[in-house]
C-alpha cells in the first residue's frame, strides 16, 4: 500500500482525509482527497475530494458524490446555540454534481440527479433532474443517466422502466 494511504475501519482512505469513529463506510465505497466522514456511507459509492459527510447524514448505495458537495445539517445560526442534528437521507444510486449545497433534514429520492452548484432545501423526489439556487425540478431521468419525458415510462434510449 503506497504511503499515501491508511488503513482506517478496514478501509484504504488517502492520509488526508479524517474518518471519525462514528462513520460507517460500505464496501467497495472510493473516498477522494481531503474528505471528513462521521455519517454512514453505503457500498460502492464514490466520494469525491473535498466533501464532508457530518453525522447524521445517510447516503445509500452506489451514489456519486461530486467534488466540494457540502451537507449542512447543523440547525443553530450562533456559536454559543445548542446544535440540533437533523436526518439527511441519499438514496440509492442517487448523483449530486460538484459544489451543490445539501441542508438539513432532506431526503433525495433514488436515481435523482442533482446538478452542480444546486442548493436543496427541499425533499427531491426519485429519478427527479433537479437543479439551481433555489433547486428546481426541470425533468426526469432514468437509471441509467438518460433524459425522460415522463417519469414511469419505459426509457427511450435503453428500455429501462423506473419503478
Amino acid at each position: 500500500m503506497p504511503a499515501e494511504f491508511k488503513k482506517v475501519n478496514g478501509r484504504t482512505v488517502h492520509v488526508s482525509n479524517i474518518i471519525e469513529h462514528s462513520a460507517k463506510i460500505g464496501n467497495g465505497t472510493i473516498i477522494g482527497y481531503h474528505c471528513h466522514i462521521s455519517g454512514v456511507v453505503g457500498d460502492g459509492c464514490k466520494i469525491r475530494n473535498g466533501v464532508s459527510i457530518p453525522k447524521g447524514v445517510s447516503i445509500s448505495n452506489e451514489v456519486l458524490i461530486g467534488d466540494s458537495v457540502v451537507f449542512n445539517c447543523v440547525e443553530g445560526i450562533r456559536a454559543f446555540s445548542r446544535v440540533d442534528i437533523a436526518d439527511t437521507v441519499v438514496e440509492e444510486g442517487v448523483t449530486i454534481a460538484a459544489g451543490a449545497i445539501i441542508n438539513m433534514g432532506v431526503t433525495i429520492g433514488r436515481f435523482a440527479f442533482i446538478g452542480a452548484g444546486s442548493v436543496i432545501s427541499k425533499n427531491v423526489m426519485p429519478y427527479s433532474m433537479t437543479f439551481g439556487n433555489p433547486a428546481k425540478h426541470w425533468g426526469w431521468i432514468c437509471k441509467n443517466g438518460h433524459r425522460m419525458n415522463q417519469r414511469h415510462n419505459a426509457c427511450p434510449k435503453c428500455g429501462v422502466h423506473n419503478d
